[in-house]
């Protein structure tokens, strides 16, 4: 996985199928879901919710930027 977010980190960015119902059980789910995303991509551990288990991948600041922020603006300017 690693190997492939390397490979084509100009070409993906960070989504989330998320509810826009902040105010119930949806923002606790969603929460929890970008926790153990961000210890995916960030994390260098073993990282588990009680449900989910990751390894974490420890990806580089410029990689994380590009997935969490550049990829998508430079997208939508392409609007």
């Amino acid at each position: 996985t690693k190997e492939f977010i390397y490979k084509y980190q100009d070409r993906m960015f960070y989504g989330t199928d998320a509810s826009n119902d902040l105010e119930g059980r949806t923002r606790e789910l969603n929460d929890r879901k970008t926790a153990v995303m961000n210890a995916f991509y960030e994390g260098t551990g073993v990282y588990s919710n009680g449900k989910n288990t990751v390894v974490g991948m420890g990806l580089e600041e410029n990689v994380l930027k590009k997935i969490y922020y550049d990829n998508a603006m430079r997208f939508i300017g392409e609007l």
